[in-house]
């Protein structure tokens, strides 16, 4: 809308919108229905960037591992049956990880993964470890195998995660176990690439309900930019990433259903793209948007940036405290249409531009009735709120900058009247709409 142009143009909006009568009621239409498509284009945005709204952690997680199952499952078998060659420098890597986690901390890592072995069946694949004379860890058997190292992840990141503080965050021992998870999960994928291939898919539904649960916190003032890395990892899988956008999504959905009509706006539509719009537009929302989405943010916060514009367009609309501007605008209207500036201007004999300016002013009649006063409104409503396309957008970029103080050329000065007016005024049709857009 030519409307969108900035504080100058709104002004004259809701000045045209305050006259009352036909002009007030083409102004809420155009801006509240503007605000119900804003609605419906954020809505499918959000869909599109971020997955439909589910239930909670459990249903997402589980659907995001119905969807990835075949392809995982692949990964994982294939990774499963590949063996380690603890001689090799990736191998080497391995053990060195492990040595750096505390011994009773590997030993309380190891148990836990012959506990979820055990529950699946998998007696025979026990890790056998204990404790040395010297303190060290030692294994009773051959060396662990990926389906081990695999389990032995997965109960320190649990460990991890039991370590968190109030606010749900991990505490200092949590981070330092997420990291030695990590660091060990890094170390096989390096061995066996498969397991890499495996991981990168997902599959750890601790990780992925963690990541959803970060999503739906992700717009609180209390989750830091920081918490995203701390809580993805370097190498996050794919379904941490995709639970996380759910949870996300999750959130923005309760908050946007949560949002009430009120007696001074019974508008829930345009509520409700204000609070989304409130709540995804400052600058930390956006980084830590752009930290867990990448480069897949941009299409999401674009249409956010839209979504403000018709905002804005409608607080200044929907604002009470414009008294002054309005009567100011309402006085140059009367102005431009006292009979006495038309006479003098007439036996001045101005140019012909002027001539011919005047003439579709007046329509060759010596006063304006309280009706064309109206249609001045009318037609300033118009011209603000149904102007679009590409030569609306061209006369949007010459109003923005004749408002910074920028001199138009006759041309762009003359195509912009005629934008605002949408007749030809030079053509001297008598029209109201044609003077006041001139």
């Amino acid at each position: 809308m030519l409307a969108d142009a900035g504080f100058a143009a709104q002004a004259l909006l809701d000045a045209s919108a305050a006259s009352g009568g036909r002009p007030g009621q083409i102004v809420r239409d155009a801006i509240e229905g503007r605000m119900v498509r804003t609605g419906e284009a954020l809505d499918t945005a959000l869909d599109t960037t971020l997955g439909q709204a589910p239930l909670g952690p459990r249903s997402a997680v589980e659907a995001i591992a119905q969807r990835t199952a075949p392809a995982r499952t692949e990964a994982y078998r294939a990774a499963y049956s590949a063996p380690i060659n603890y001689a090799s420098p990736q191998g080497m890597k391995i053990e060195e990880v492990l040595g750096r986690v505390a011994p009773d901390d590997l030993i309380a890592g190891i148990v836990e993964a012959n506990k979820e072995m055990r529950s699946r069946g998998e007696i025979n694949q026990q890790i056998m470890a204990v404790l040395g004379v010297d303190g060290n860890v030692q294994f009773l058997r051959e060396m662990p195998n990926v389906e081990q190292l695999d389990e032995v992840k997965k109960a320190l990141q649990k460990i991890a995660y039991d370590n968190t503080d109030d606010f749900g965050r991990l505490t200092g021992t949590g981070q330092r176990y997420a990291r030695l998870s990590g660091e060990l999960r890094d170390a096989v994928a390096d061995a066996v690439p498969d397991y890499g291939t495996a991981v990168s898919i997902g599959g750890d539904k601790i990780a992925e309900e963690r990541a959803f649960m970060l999503g739906r916190d992700l717009l609180s003032p209390r989750t830091e930019i920081e918490d995203v890395m701390l809580q993805l990892g370097k190498k996050p899988s794919a379904a941490q990433v995709e639970s996380a956008k759910v949870g996300l999504r999750s959130y923005i959905a309760k908050t946007l259903g949560d949002v009430r009509a009120v007696p001074s706006d019974m508008n829930i539509d345009a509520r409700q793209v204000i609070k989304a719009v409130t709540d995804m537009s400052s600058d930390n929302a956006r980084a830590k948007i752009k930290a867990l989405m990448g480069a897949e943010a941009d299409a999401l916060l674009k249409q956010i940036d839209e979504a403000a514009q018709s905002a804005v367009v409608r607080a200044a609309v929907a604002t009470n405290s414009k008294t002054a501007v309005r009567g100011g605008i309402r006085q140059g209207v009367e102005e431009i249409t006292a009979p006495g500036v038309v006479g003098q201007a007439m036996a001045g004999e101005p140019i012909n531009a002027t001539k011919a300016l005047i003439q579709s002013i007046t329509g060759q009649t010596s006063e304006y009735t309280a009706t064309q006063k109206q249609r001045i409104f009318e037609d300033i409503a118009r011209a603000l709120t149904e102007k679009k396309g590409q030569t609306a957008q061209a006369a949007l970029i010459y109003l923005q900058q004749a408002m910074r103080g920028q001199s138009l050329t006759a041309a762009q000065n003359e195509f912009l009247a005629r934008q605002i007016a949408g007749t030809t005024v030079m053509a001297g049709i008598p029209a109201a709409q044609e003077v006041t857009g001139r």
